[in-house]
């Protein structure tokens, strides 16, 4: 029996072993409430946080925002991996080379990151969770291209397979093994 981060563009397990769903490990882009856009592509988010992005300073214009926010400059957070995977998710699901922008600031704790954020008022983030009441950010709907629907980390597109940031956590065990596992497998 194991715990595994299923790819989800790997092969699929052998009919032999079962692959129980025990959840999902995503990265949240979040950003002020107020902001006048709901949505990026990986393109977006690899303009604002990539190494190889040509684009050293970008304005919330850039993505389609309007108002008093196009022309206020992004600046870019990330809660490191001592929080989780979503530093590894977003890295190497948005950016190729997976590096950073040297003005990316990054943080140890989502705390840090979210207290950053207050500060700049201008901020986005990928933090490992979000809280949905949270008064002063949102969750950024993410497309993986811009053609496509971009999906929010609901509880249901996340189940459904449909928001690009999220890896899934499965208990995986040989079929022929589940009656023997029984006890392990109730707890």
């Amino acid at each position: 029996m194991a715990l595994l981060v299923e790819n989800p563009h790997g092969d699929e397990f052998p009919e032999s072993w079962v692959s129980m769903l025990l959840g999902h490990l995503a990265a949240f882009v979040i950003a002020p409430r107020q902001l006048t856009l709901d949505q990026l592509t990986f393109e977006d988010l690899s303009l604002i946080f990539g190494a190889n992005s040509a684009v050293a300073t970008t304005r919330w214009g850039d993505f389609g925002a309007d108002g008093s926010w196009a022309s206020v400059p992004v600046s870019a957070h990330i809660t490191t991996p001592t929080q989780g995977l979503s530093y590894e998710i977003f890295r190497h699901r948005v950016l190729w080379p997976p590096e950073l922008k040297v003005s990316v600031r990054e943080f140890d704790s989502v705390e840090s990151t979210r207290q950053a954020l207050l500060a700049d008022e201008a901020g986005i983030a990928v933090v490992p969770w979000w809280e949905e009441a949270d008064e002063r950010f949102k969750a950024l709907l993410i497309g993986s291209a811009g053609a496509e629907v971009a999906f929010g980390p609901t509880a249901q597109n996340l189940s459904a397979g449909d928001y690009p940031l999220a890896l899934t956590l499965s208990l995986v065990f040989e079929r022929a093994r589940a009656r023997e596992l029984l006890p392990w497998l109730k707890f």
